[in-house]
């Protein structure tokens, strides 16, 4: 938490965890004229913004009647599967899909070769087995997709509480550590084993499906220049050109990326890369040369404005790369 009392601006950043009783025993001592809760660092707060303990910061918020700000790194309210405007009312939402691309650039030290020879069709990074990564293994299995390419699942289900006690029907689950040793949050931006390197697609799983949110697992490859897809939200990929980014659609079929269901949106996508592999790989990779590179034009274009944003007049913060969090500036 910071407080300044010359401006009675109060900054709570969602990495710090904090209680709903801490919280709103904060306001309350403080009775700040102005609350950011920091959220840029992901797509909600804790608590969640639908249940009733963010209810009751609300409702602190209201009877003091604070100028409150809620920053979030999603892409925007439309993507939540709930009504996110009844529920964030009286926050000012701002939304900072970039942050993590600003975040990854400084940290990754290697490149990536286009113009090498590609001999699976995709590879994949999974550190945390959240239930939706569970979903997508177990239709990558289905379709034997696992057999012939590489991939890291570095936690079993039984190992991570929030798994959510999924119960696979197609893959053996067992741990694949890759020999890159990516086996933590700091591991993502180290250079990945050669079989990343000799892949036609990085298959991106981010971190919800609950809406829209890009992280570094989406902005490494953008920045690297190769090929990626992702599972994610409903609309994930698709979500990027309105950030001005191009897709692969000369090569891929989204037709998935616009399914609800998180089961069926990962079937959708299995297929898909199941027709994919059987194409000739070094003709699909030369055609999408183009797309990687405007890509990673539009990403230095994104990582040249200054990041300064003003919520108000009165009130101007900066993202501090090194930290990762923000540095607001009074």
């Amino acid at each position: 938490m910071f407080y300044n009392p010359a401006n009675r601006l109060l900054v709570i950043h969602v990495w710090e965890w904090n209680s709903e009783d801490l919280i709103i025993d904060t306001i309350q001592r403080l009775t700040p004229k102005v609350f950011i809760l920091d959220c840029t660092t992901e797509f909600d707060f804790n608590p969640n913004i639908e249940t009733q303990q963010f209810k009751e910061i609300v409702k602190v918020i209201k009877e003091h009647k604070i100028e409150a700000f809620l920053l979030l790194g999603s892409l925007s309210e439309n993507s939540y599967r709930f009504n996110f405007n009844n529920h964030v009312s009286p926050f000012k939402v701002k939304f900072f899909p970039t942050f993590f691309l600003h975040h990854t650039f400084p940290l990754l030290k290697y490149k990536y070769n286009q113009y090498k020879i590609k001999e699976r069709i995709f590879y994949m990074q999974v550190n945390r087995p959240h239930k939706h990564r569970c979903i997508l293994i177990d239709q990558l299995a289905r379709l034997k997709l696992l057999n012939d390419t590489n991939y890291s699942w570095n936690l079993n289900t039984k190992e991570y509480e929030h798994s959510g006690e999924y119960k696979f029907k197609y893959w053996k689950e067992e741990s694949k550590i890759a020999k890159d040793d990516y086996q933590s949050e700091g591991s993502s931006y180290i250079k990945p084993e050669k079989h990343y390197f000799t892949s036609l697609f990085d298959l991106v799983s981010e971190a919800t499906t609950q809406c829209i949110f890009y992280t570094e697992k989406t902005f490494k490859p953008i920045l690297l220049g190769k090929p990626f897809i992702i599972y994610g939200a409903k609309g994930i990929n698709k979500g990027l050109q309105n950030l001005g980014f191009k897709l692969y659609d000369n090569v891929v079929d989204y037709t998935f990326d616009s399914e609800k269901d998180d089961i069926r949106r990962a079937e959708l996508l299995s297929k898909e890369l199941l027709r994919l592999s059987k194409l000739p790989l070094q003709e699909i990779d030369k055609s999408m040369h183009s797309i990687a590179d405007f890509n990673i034009d539009k990403a230095k274009e994104i990582l040249r404005d200054d990041n300064q944003v003003h919520i108000d007049d009165n009130i101007t913060y900066k993202l501090d790369i090194d930290l990762g969090i923000l540095n607001y500036l009074y």
